[in-house]
């Protein structure tokens, strides 16, 4: 373990930044290659490519050749797109016999001085040079010149006038997902790249072929040209496994104001540059990366040597450096203000691992190669999939004796949608608990809920019953389907008429229905009994009176003319029983039925779900009822499970499914976006 006791505090001001590094001279790369003839096809090194960089290169000459001159590929961080690049650009033909140069376009100079590196090496013989502020390319000794966006992109420079168009057959755009911005529109729109008529090829490359604000692609490039999966790639051994940690925090971004589709930084920073937030996030390094720390439960993981930490801005990246510090760790920093020397510096020490903990803000999503990196840690909160794609993304590159790489993802409270996470990107519930788990296990584990979110979307509101030795006369058990046939889905509904379960069948004889969390009995020529908690969760007794002046025991009338008799309804009275199990509620009712209800009288067709009439078919009058309530039911059914079903809507049961069916909609939809957010996913082939 690297751990030095630092006693020095990381001071920042506006106007100086100071590290402790020892400052290099910056090197220019100029390229003193020969330039061929412009009609000669440059050779190409010998050096191997991967079988899908072929692939790459031959799909999109192929779409080259069927006239696709707007291309962009996807292919995951790590993969080797600047060697795609590299190894495309002597291969795409040239339009016209004038029309042999490529203009590469990068936006930060590691792009351009890693494109330049790439590209030489692949191609030897080739003139590659730089277009970049002071760094001015002679346009007519290049084959291939790499300028920076914001050079020859900016609005009032001259710096295009020295670039004929005729002279290109292609631009190259490396992390393409920024090629809508107007820096680059503007160079598009100089060598006409937009028109018709165009003949020179438009080629992007990203590992997220989308903005961060979600501005479209589309006027740029016209199609994916190619694409692979970044799970595909880790199952080939093309890119290191990944291992996912989920880490909660108490910190609530619900309050953090939105701006392009992403947090408003200083709002952020103020949310969670916080010594608590701060202090979890250097604790869980601990915990997961030094054996374990004190935590005996771990003893299986294995020390990491080279973290990279994603922090909000300059505060927030100064104070988690001062944290790993303090707490005796050797951490370094770069932002955006650290002199590029130092930067240089900074960056050459920790690939050879003269120190453990690198904490950035926005300057090492792009363009870093540094493979022995081991460790994420996501301490930055982000609404932007692209921009969390491109941190973790730094840790999947392969290097000698590195097994995997660690992604600690600190999850933050966020009321609204949008907080992306490693959980939504993967498609599953954003509250869902990683520890370390591989990337490729929690692929297997969305697959598996989306096909049991697939296998039925029917509500069943019907506790199990394993019960296979029911009496054939008892149907108060049998499943009915039935819909509310008011939704546009129609939604299904598996219950039984009367919704109970095994339990309290076994408890008693006599038709008891469940509605909600309530009980409730019919009793013929009497009323109904209602078994309900009250707030101390003591179960207690109530009873209303029905009478009908030509009571039947059918519950509905045994005529099929739907007369209209009219039920004199009592108030509910409390009946005098308190109980604290179901059980013991259930056999006080039917006690207080049978003694104080019937008098002790016998009359097993008063409230028996075994009385004889309840075998008998379904009425007329009763289907009407049920067709009142909106309810379609999808299988015959008795007269008993009629009444029942009947019984239960009047109490409130309808009301009950209603709520259901909402619930159900509203997991729908949110199961439905919660797989749009998965883009971490294979796509079907």
């Amino acid at each position: 373990m690297i751990r030095t006791r630092l006693l020095a505090v990381l001071t920042y001001s506006t106007t100086h930044l100071r590290h402790s590094s020892t400052y290099l001279r910056l090197p220019r790369h100029y390229s003193s290659a020969a330039r061929l003839p412009s009609n000669a096809s440059p050779p190409i090194t010998t050096l191997p490519l991967r079988e899908y960089q072929q692939h790459c290169i031959s799909t999109c000459l192929e779409k080259l050749k069927n006239g696709e001159r707007r291309q962009v590929v996807s292919l995951p961080v790590g993969s080797g797109k600047t060697v795609v690049m590299a190894n495309l650009i002597p291969s795409v033909p040239c339009p016209t016999r004038d029309a042999t140069k490529t203009l590469v376009l990068a936006h930060r100079t590691e792009l351009l001085e890693q494109a330049q590196r790439q590209i030489q090496r692949y191609n030897p013989t080739l003139n590659v040079v730089i277009e970049q502020g002071r760094r001015k390319a002679d346009v007519e000794a290049a084959d291939v010149i790499i300028a920076s966006v914001q050079t020859l992109g900016r609005s009032g420079t001259d710096r295009l006038d020295n670039y004929d168009p005729a002279a290109f057959k292609a631009i190259i755009i490396d992390e393409a997902h920024h090629a809508s911005a107007s820096t680059y529109t503007r160079i598009l729109d100089h060598f006409g790249a937009s028109e018709p008529d165009a003949a020179l090829l438009v080629w992007g490359c990203s590992a997220t072929v989308r903005r961060h604000d979600g501005i479209s692609l589309s006027k740029v490039f016209s199609n994916v040209a190619f694409h692979m999966d970044f799970l595909e790639m880790i199952e080939a051994k093309w890119l290191s496994p990944l291992k996912i940690t989920t880490v909660e925090t108490s910190v609530d971004l619900s309050n953090v104001g939105i701006q392009h589709q992403d947090f408003k930084q200083n709002e952020l920073s103020q949310a969670i540059n916080i010594s608590e937030r701060n202090d979890i996030i250097v604790k869980s390094w601990q915990k997961y990366t030094q054996h374990g720390g004190d935590d005996a439960s771990l003893p299986s993981l294995r020390q990491r040597n080279a973290t990279l930490v994603f922090a909000v801005d300059i505060a927030h990246t100064l104070a988690l450096c001062n944290h790993f510090r303090q707490e005796g760790y050797a951490a370094e920093y770069v932002t955006s203000k650290t002199p590029t020397v130092a930067r240089y510096d900074i960056l050459d020490r920790f690939r050879k691992g003269e120190f453990p903990i690198l904490v950035n803000c926005g300057i090492l999503t792009e363009g870093t190669d540094i493979p022995s990196i081991d460790c994420i840690l996501m301490a930055r909160p982000t609404r932007s999939a692209v921009l969390f794609q491109q941190m973790f993304g730094r840790g999947m590159r392969l290097s000698p004796g590195k097994d995997d790489c660690l992604v600690i993802d600190f999850v933050d409270n966020f009321q609204r949608s949008g907080l992306i996470t490693f959980p939504t990107l993967m498609g599953l519930d954003p509250k869902t608990v990683i520890q370390e788990e591989d990337v490729l296990s929690l692929e297997q584990k969305a697959s598996e809920a989306h096909a049991q979110q697939d296998e039925d979307h029917t509500i069943h509101d019907h506790p199990p019953d394993n019960n296979n030795n029911n009496n054939q006369q008892d149907l108060t058990s049998s499943l009915l389907r039935l819909k509310i046939t008011e939704y546009d889905d129609m939604q299904d509904f598996m219950t039984t008429s009367s919704g109970v379960s095994n339990n309290v069948r076994s408890i008693s004889t006599n038709a008891w229905l469940a509605i909600g969390d309530q009980y409730a009995l019919t009793v013929l020529g009497k009323g109904i009994v209602v078994l309900s908690q009250n707030d101390a969760g003591v179960w207690v007794g109530s009873f209303q009176r029905q009478i009908s002046p030509h009571q039947q025991q059918d519950g509905g009338g045994d005529d099929n003319k739907g007369s209209k008799r009219k039920y004199a309804v009592s108030r509910k009275t409390a009946i005098p029983l308190e109980a604290d199990t179901l059980t013991s509620a259930i056999q006080a009712a039917d006690t207080w039925v049978r003694h104080s209800l019937l008098k002790g009288k016998h009359s097993a067709s008063a409230s028996s779900r075994f009385a004889d009439y309840r075998t008998h078919p379904v009425t007329d009058k009763q289907q009407a009822i049920l067709k009142r309530y909106k309810v379609d039911l999808q299988q015959v059914v008795n007269k008993g499970q009629a009444m029942d079903l009947i019984t239960r809507l009047k109490l409130g049961q309808g009301k009950i499914w209603r709520q259901q069916a909402e619930a159900k909609r509203k997991q729908k939809d949110s199961i439905k976006e919660q797989r749009s957010l998965g883009i971490l996913l294979r796509r079907p082939s």
